[in-house]
């Protein structure tokens, strides 16, 4: 009974994953211990639970359904997708030793809290979230590509831990109030010496210190000057005491 590599159930209104009734069979089971790629995208489950027959499994897609937690996931995993599900916390990555690529776009995570320390992470999506800031990410040495877009930074001082990922080569952060500051390319380049791409363009080399400092209102995308004060002001960029923008 040959097994085919990757299984698409996506778009099958499934609620829960139980292949005990559907693969009963030595046989059968057998055939999913074969398989390494499973899209179970756009479905309404609520809960990962029944994938213990895919032990060779390394890929899966659960973006779009209706997920609050992460745990129960193959420890093989080395590709997860997430998008667009209602995950407020990352907690069951850390079981995932092998994981390289990420996506949990468009949740609603508050911080990354439950990255493991050293992990082999080198695609990070974290995109359309309420992220305030990039504390957590510093220990991903691997980190070569990271999207951050859309989120509640405010700050380019909130972006200090991502000069620790000597890797990372492309930055996504337009969205953030962060980004509407006019030299804000300048000092996150300057911050981030690997950094190749910021938003998709060059970065641009120079030094941040002759940038004015700039008040920028999340409400507003124009920014306006204020007066120079280095021992109050935490960075070049201070934010707006407005309520964020809400992730698209």
């Amino acid at each position: 009974y040959p097994a085919p590599m990757h299984v698409s159930c996506r778009k099958r209104q499934i609620i829960d994953v139980n292949l005990s009734s559907v693969f009963a069979t030595d046989e059968e089971k057998g055939a999913l211990a074969m398989v390494k790629s499973l899209d179970l995208g756009e479905n309404e489950i609520e809960q990962i639970s029944g994938l213990q027959p895919f032990v060779s499994l390394t890929s899966i897609d659960l973006s779009h359904n209706k997920l609050t937690s992460l745990k129960g996931l193959p420890l093989g995993l080395v590709r997860l997708l997430a998008a667009g599900n209602q995950l407020s916390s990352i907690e069951g990555i850390a079981t995932l030793p092998l994981l390289q690529e990420l996506d949990v776009s468009g949740n609603r995570l508050t911080d990354v809290k439950g990255l493991p320390k050293a992990s082999p992470l080198t695609i990070l999506k974290l995109s359309r979230n309420r992220l305030p800031n990039a504390q957590g990410l510093q220990n991903l040495p691997h980190l070569q590509i990271l999207e951050l877009d859309n989120n509640y930074i405010c700050l380019t001082e909130d972006l200090k831990p991502l000069a620790k990922c000597t890797n990372l080569r492309s930055l996504t952060l337009k969205g953030n109030p962060c980004a509407d500051h006019p030299s804000y390319r300048v000092t996150v380049g300057h911050m981030i010496p690997s950094l190749v791409t910021l938003d998709g363009q060059p970065v641009p080399r120079g030094s941040p210190k002759a940038a004015k400092p700039w008040r920028v209102g999340r409400e507003n995308v124009s920014a306006v000057p204020v007066e120079e004060n280095t021992s109050r002001n935490r960075s070049p960029l201070r934010a707006g005491s407005s309520s964020p923008r809400t992730p698209q």
